[in-house]
């Protein structure tokens, strides 16, 4: 008897003790809300809390009275299982006042839809699940403590990142992951970094070619205006610090899209394009103490984005001899250097708390007096960091307006640079201040905004793509530049025609409606535009249709154009499948059209 009473009595201290571990615990827990009823008088709720307390404390202390705390190894077990259940209760428990008030509202709320006590009854039972699913998703809030705690634990402990948006990488490297991101406005969309570097989702031809297309339609449009286009492909940390990455990512690498397009544009695309990869590694191995991007944010530092300003105006030298690119050196600047800074929104995002992570420079860049930016009119006093240009008015001649980021330095050699980007673009936007008398920037991450050039009228407009934008479908450029783009592109390939044909314009050889063959062309290249010339004599105003047949007399491209009395010409291109026939037919019987010529040119290299 004895030892059964020692024994009952040593389960109890136990009971006890666990008991009032928990209860210590959890009220930290529910501290907030304590105070907030002591200081509203309202004794019988902070009665209801702890007395919960005291029975959830009370409840899984009598579940752990067998657990051994002698042995070294039973201590750690129950260390670990206590661990365990105050982190699965904790966040529980610090809403206790809040979980009371839900069930009250979204009862209430139900009720209220219905008279009646029998149909109030029935409509809460039917409804009540899918309400207060919908209520908890809208208010319920785990306290900031356990979402930081829940972050130290999955980084520091078992080594990946809480949020799939980031992946964790090797010596405090983050780099992008699997999530989704806004790309422009309202538009929310998802994307796989990972997969991209290892090379799992590659270019299709058809995409590459797109690629191309659109970028040579902004090209031409712009130099048909009096301004020249600058493609500019910036990489993501993970192509510049790949040796960071997780080493399971790293044992599995392809092609990228990045390494693709950057290949593809050199090769085949009628435009001015820029690789900042290649610097950027470039400087990385020069100067391999100084980081080029952020170990925890995804951005390169304001040493990258100057890597990156200085290869974009050294390039431009070769592509615009006309202009005169004064190109800055980094001793042109003192550079004050914050040693404990964090990324504020990037540890949001992680979790982690903020204090505790402060282990990242931050360059500040202040122009030397004397140098090319002492006119410079819109530098920050303090240097050029992380602040956005001012917000201006433009007008146009017909009165119309908008705002936009611009800033000015009236001693410039250039006339006016247009900057079009994401924030990797906009850490670059003080630095050319030193090259233009007008500097704007447009914030944009695929489309091209025809809006800006009503307003402004640049020499340069430099358009800047991050490498994760390219993982999405290729952009569509507005309708006005397509209908331009054809012409252009023939006028731009005078010495490569692959078919001309031409008519008199009395025979009857030339009337329409009429099909022209096709078939000495062959099968085009994969990377290859063709864009096609007609010239036509109509008797009076009216419509042509246009068809383009494949050899089994089907229509692979049908389109309509205008045609005005007397001589026309049109321009439309050939698709990149082989095309047999084309075949011409005014939409009317009532006036004649006569076909003079047709020439098609070709972007392929001809031998």
């Amino acid at each position: 008897m004895k030892v059964s009473a020692k024994k009952t009595s040593a389960h109890a201290g136990k009971v006890a003790f666990i008991a009032l571990g928990f209860f210590c615990a959890f009220s930290l827990c529910i501290q907030s809300g304590l105070q907030a009823d002591l200081q509203a008088g309202d004794i019988k709720k902070m009665l209801i809390r702890l007395a919960l307390v005291a029975f959830i404390s009370l409840a899984l202390a009598w579940r752990l009275r067998n657990m051994q705390l002698g042995s070294a190894l039973g201590l750690r077990r129950s260390l670990f299982s206590l661990f365990f259940l105050f982190v699965l209760f904790a966040p529980l428990l610090g809403q206790f006042s809040f979980l009371g008030k839900s069930i009250k509202d979204v009862t209430v709320q139900l009720a209220g839809e219905r008279q009646g006590m029998l149909h109030q009854v029935v409509h809460v039972v039917r409804l009540f699940p899918e309400a207060y699913q919908k209520y908890m998703d809208q208010h319920f809030k785990v306290p900031g403590w356990y979402v930081q705690l829940n972050a130290l634990i999955k980084v520091h402990v078992f080594d990946f990142s809480p949020n799939n948006n980031i992946t964790k990488g090797q010596n405090g490297f983050y780099f992008e992951g699997m999530g989704s991101s806004r790309v422009e406005k309202d538009l929310v969309e998802t994307f796989d970094n990972i997969a991209d570097y290892m090379g799992q989702i590659p270019f299709t031809e058809e995409e590459l070619r797109q690629w191309k297309i659109t970028l040579e339609e902004r090209s031409y449009w712009l130099k048909t205006r009096g301004a020249d286009y600058v493609f500019v492909l910036a990489p993501t940390k993970a192509f510049v610090y790949p040796e960071y990455l997780p080493k399971a990512i790293q044992n599995v690498r392809g092609d990228s899209r990045y390494a693709q397009l950057s290949q593809y544009l050199q090769k085949y695309a009628d435009i001015h394009f820029i690789d900042l990869l290649p610097p950027l590694l470039e400087a990385k191995k020069k100067k391999a103490d100084s980081l080029l991007f952020y170990k925890t944010d995804f951005h390169w530092n304001f040493y990258g984005a100057f890597i990156a300003y200085q290869t974009m105006l050294e390039r431009m030298q070769g592509f615009f001899p006309l202009y005169r690119f004064d190109v800055p050196q980094i001793n042109d600047f003192d550079l004050k250097i914050n040693e404990h800074w964090a990324h504020e929104r990037f540890m949001y995002m992680l979790g982690l708390p903020l204090t505790w992570h402060r282990n990242e420079h931050h360059v500040t860049m202040i122009p030397k007096k004397g140098g090319l930016y002492e006119a410079a009119k819109d530098l920050p006093p303090d240097g050029i960091y992380d602040v956005y240009p001012p917000v201006r008015k433009l007008t146009a001649p017909d009165g119309k307006s908008m705002e936009a980021r611009l800033i000015f330095n009236p001693a410039a050699p250039i006339p006016s640079i247009v900057l079009l980007g994401d924030s990797f673009l906009e850490k670059c936007v003080y630095f050319f201040s030193a090259n233009a008398k007008r500097v704007l920037n447009f914030r944009t991450v695929v489309n091209f905004p025809l809006e800006i050039f009503h307003f402004e009228h640049p020499s340069i407009v430099i358009q800047e793509i991050l490498n994760m934008f390219i993982l999405r479908p290729p952009p569509d450029n507005p309708d006005q530049m397509k209908l331009e783009y054809y012409k252009n592109k023939f006028l731009a390939l005078r010495s490569k025609s692959l078919l001309n044909k031409t008519w008199a314009a009395t025979g009857d050889d030339s009337a329409l409606p009429k099909e022209v063959p096709l078939g000495q062309l062959t099968q085009p290249k994969s990377y290859e535009v063709r864009s096609t010339m007609l010239r036509l004599e109509a008797e009076a105003t009216g419509q042509l249709q246009i068809r383009l047949l494949d050899g089994m007399g089907k229509a692979v491209i049908t389109q309509v154009v205008p045609l005005t009395q007397g001589i026309n010409t049109v321009y439309f291109g050939l698709p990149a499948s082989s095309v047999a026939l084309v075949e011409l037919k005014p939409q009317s019987q009532r006036f004649g059209v006569h076909l003079l010529e047709l020439e098609v040119r070709t972007d392929n290299p001809i031998p």
